[in-house]
Formats: structure tokens, sequence, C-alpha cells
């Protein structure tokens, strides 16, 4: 059987889709007029900004990749060493993705960092990736953010439209 939408839940409704629909046009605006602090293009529709969080996150991919590719190149010889220190690797990325500070891990605070910091090659390559890494997770926070909202405008719109389609089936 179905639930039929009270008057509250639909003010609620319009409440939320007027909010989202801001969210939009704020979204446009900054990005018509330059006015943000971004480093990707935010582009006038939820749809494009998706498209370019994935892309520019496959940029930022590519680039760990080249950092940390250039400083295991010196350890392939000794096979324990280089999988081990991939591993490391990993579990640094892991921690990094959630890591929520914008301050560089301190070795006394964490293993990972500590073994990694020995080497005079990670050290060199360390900032920079923790640059990147900082740029992914703010860019799968606002990911995640886009989508909920569309998410919740679709929820919201059925809401709508189910309470003005039975309101007008009643008249």
């Amino acid at each position: 059987m179905k639930k039929n939408i009270t008057r509250e839940e639909y003010e609620n409704a319009l409440v939320r889709i007027d909010f989202i629909y801001r969210e939009k046009e704020l979204l446009e605006c900054m990005s018509r007029n330059k006015i943000y602090n971004a480093h990707i293009d935010l582009p006038g529709t939820f749809g494009e900004l998706l498209i370019n969080i994935i892309r520019e996150n496959k940029n930022i991919n590519n680039l760990i990749n080249e950092l940390e590719n250039s400083f295991l190149q010196s350890f392939k010889k000794d096979k324990k060493l280089y999988i081990s220190l991939k591993n490391k690797l990993n579990e640094f990325n892991e921690i990094l993705l959630n890591y929520n500070s914008n301050r560089f891990p301190k070795a006394e605070d964490n293993l990972v960092v500590a073994d990694l910091m020995q080497y005079e090659s990670f050290k060199k390559i360390s900032h920079e990736l923790f640059e990147l890494l900082k740029r992914k997770q703010g860019n799968s926070s606002l990911y995640g953010y886009v989508i909920s909202l569309d998410e919740e405008l679709q929820k919201m719109l059925t809401i709508k439209n189910k309470y003005e389609n039975y309101n007008k089936n009643c008249k």
C-alpha cells in the first residue's frame, strides 16, 4: 500500500529542492565567473563536475604512480625490500586518504611513515605525494557531496510530484 505524502513532507521537500538548486546555481556562478579556489574546472552542471573529478583523480593516480615508481626504481634488485616498500607505500596512501589533517604526518606518530622516511629518496617525493593524496581526498569528498545532493534531489522531486499528483486527482 502506498503511503500518502503529508503536507509537512511536501513542504520540507520544497525547502530541500530550493537549497539544492541554489547549490547548483552557486556552483554554476562560481564556474562562470572563475570565483573559486579549486584545482579542477568547475563546470555548469553536476554531471560535468563528476566527470572532471574522475578525470582529475585519474591524473592524480598517474602522478602518484610516477612518483612511487621513481622511488622504487633503485630497490628493484632486492625483491623482498622492493615488495615491502611497495606495500608500505600502499599503506601510506591509505593512511593519507583517511587522514584528516593538512599537515604531513609525523614519523613518531606513524610506523609506516617512520619506516619510509628513513629513505632519502622517499623524503624527496613525500610532500608531493602528500599533496596529491590530499587533492584526491578533497575530490572524493566533493564527488560524494555532489552524488548525495543529486540523489536527494531525485527523492525530493519524487515526493513533490507524488503530493502534487495526489492533490490534483483529489480535486
